[in-house]
């Protein structure tokens, strides 16, 4: 199920900690050695923060947010505080037939790399470069296009017609969508005039898959 096209408010997103997590199966032999099986094809990004001290205010949009989503049921987006940029990437190769371009990020260190899929680039976020010449955003043969819903970059027809030419992005924003993981939402308060809610309790969010 695709997400809502919704954008979580950033004032409610500072303060989460995040970051991908993988899921591996260890087996450890009769010897001390391991047996590693990596189940997921990519890691997937979650999100947690304790939510005390809260306004009247905030948690009135929280709670909207949360009923609104019907809890775990309907994903939106989010703009991960810490990681929410592309700095210019190659993401293909001209040759001569394929227009569409998948964005992604890729993670490396010395010897391994595993590359993010980026679905949810923002509005206006989008640079593009073919062989090294920066090319204009729109719909002519000679520009590029962006889905918002799927991060793929259509070159227009002169441009996707070349050979051999590398095809980089740069998104000065891009969101990730998540869903909450958990079912119940609870806050609590000690001022008779609620005008401070003291505990929201812990947050989860988790990437979901588009």
């Amino acid at each position: 199920m695709a997400a809502d096209p919704d954008i979580f408010p950033d004032a409610l997103a500072i303060g989460f900690s995040g970051g991908p997590e993988d899921l591996v199966h260890v087996a450890t032999t009769a010897g001390g050695f391991e047996k590693r099986n990596i189940a997921w094809s990519r890691p997937r990004w979650g999100f947690e923060a304790a939510r005390e001290g809260m306004t009247a205010a905030a948690w009135a949009e929280l709670l909207a947010w949360f009923a609104a989503s019907r809890g775990e049921a309907h994903a939106f987006l989010l703009r991960d505080p810490l990681d929410n940029a592309l700095d210019r990437q190659e993401i293909g190769t001209t040759d001569g037939a394929t227009a569409a371009f998948q964005a992604y990020k890729r993670y490396a260190r010395a010897t391994r790399f595993v590359d993010r899929v980026l679905t949810r680039p923002a509005a206006g976020a989008a640079s593009v470069w073919v062989n090294g010449a920066a090319i204009a955003e729109g719909a002519g043969a000679g520009e590029f296009e962006i889905s918002a819903t799927t991060g793929i970059v259509t070159l227009g027809a002169t441009l996707a017609a070349t050979s051999g030419q590398a095809v980089e992005l740069a998104l000065t924003t891009f969101y990730v969508p998540v869903r909450f993981a958990m079912p119940k939402l609870a806050g609590t308060h000690d001022d008779a005039e609620i005008s401070e809610i003291i505990s929201a309790g812990s947050l989860t969010l988790i990437e979901v898959r588009e």
